[in-house]
């Protein structure tokens, strides 16, 4: 805990070691590795969360410990906008499992409905109540799943490569990020 307290923006390993139970501890740590051996960036987002980025451009929304829970969880955004990169059934079985769903106070208009609750063409299935945020969220990811959640991984960042390779978007560690589908920054 003095380390925590001595650090405001601390690495997920130093918050997993205090909150996390062993097995846990070893998952987060397997995969924050493969993190930082394929090239890829922590960033501080916010209190125990971090987004994943390549050249300052997001690959994931959010490692996340909940540390009332002990627990911590991915969160991986826009993967409907790689519908032609995921051709692997159980890749795209894994995404449709852990769907995350509108709900209440997800942009929520005066009623308490989700305002911007779609129905969405996700990997070739049609889905209802699929929130705009075009999410998937694992908790305590084990074994395949942190696999199926690598894959997405690199998907992520083979699209930010062949964007960089074309010239759309630039290779730059400032803070500049890029709607990889309109090739624009993003302020």
């Amino acid at each position: 805990m003095r380390e925590l307290k001595r650090n405001n923006k601390p690495t997920p390993k130093i918050v997993a070691a205090e909150f996390l139970s062993e097995d846990k501890l070893h998952d987060i740590i397997n995969f924050t590795d493969f993190l930082h051996d394929n090239g890829l960036k922590l960033r501080w987002a916010a209190r125990n969360a971090w987004t994943v980025k390549f050249f300052c451009n997001p690959i994931m929304s959010r490692l996340r410990i909940n540390t009332d829970e002990k627990s911590w969880n991915v969160q991986l955004n826009f993967f409907y906008k790689y519908n032609d990169k995921i051709t692997d059934d159980g890749l795209k079985n894994f995404v449709w499992e852990n769907l995350y769903y509108s709900r209440a106070g997800c942009h929520q208009d005066a009623d308490g409905n989700c305002r911007n609750q779609s129905c969405a063409n996700v990997l070739g299935k049609k889905i209802d109540r699929v929130c705009c945020c075009g999410q998937i969220k694992i908790v305590n990811p084990t074994g395949q799943a942190v696999e199926c959640i690598k894959a997405l991984v690199l998907i992520a960042k083979e699209i930010v490569e062949n964007a960089i390779a074309e010239g759309r978007i630039e290779k730059s560690n400032k803070n500049v990020s890029y709607d990889l589908i309109g090739n624009t920054p993003i302020d």
